[in-house]
């Protein structure tokens, strides 16, 4: 089911950061994504997948904000919020 990132953050109760119209369809790893798809970063040890993710969009800690690239969605917990 295909989303926006404002959508999906509307679902979540969380936050967005960057292009609310950005379409998401899939979800994947940091490493493995590709446009159309969310990720999510759990663990401050993956910040250089980060860095370099060609996610379309991040489910992310506040805290991680200022390491992400592309849009984001802030939530207190990535890994449980992926799972909406």
């Amino acid at each position: 089911m295909k989303m926006t990132l404002s959508e999906l953050s509307s679902e979540l109760g969380a936050q967005f950061y960057g292009d609310g119209n950005v379409g998401i369809n899939d979800t994947a790893g940091l490493n493995n994504a590709k446009s159309g798809f969310l990720s999510f970063i759990s663990h401050k040890k993956h910040y250089h997948y980060l860095s370099n993710t060609e996610a379309s969009a991040v489910l992310l800690r506040p805290d991680d904000l200022s390491y992400c690239n592309t849009n984001a969605i802030v939530v207190p917990n990535p890994y449980h919020s992926l799972r909406f």
